[in-house]
C-alpha cells in the first residue's frame, strides 16, 4: 500500500531519523533540522532569481 510520507511520520518519529540517531550517536532524533535546512538551502536560489529579476 502506498502511502503519502509526510502523512505517515512526524519529525519526531521519522524512520531516517532514527537511524541517524543510532549510527551517530545523537542524543535527540535531528530529522527536523535536516529538513528545515536542506528546505531553506534549495529554497534560496529560486528566491534570489524570482526576486533579482
Amino acid at each position: 500500500m502506498l502511502h503519502i510520507y509526510g502523512s505517515k511520520y512526524t519529525y519526531d518519529e521519522n524512520p531516517f531519523g532514527y537511524w541517524l540517531k543510532y549510527q551517530f550517536h545523537f542524543q535527540r532524533n535531528h530529522y527536523d533540522r535536516i529538513v528545515h535546512c536542506s528546505f531553506g538551502l534549495l529554497l534560496a536560489y529560486p528566491m534570489r532569481d524570482f526576486f533579482y529579476e
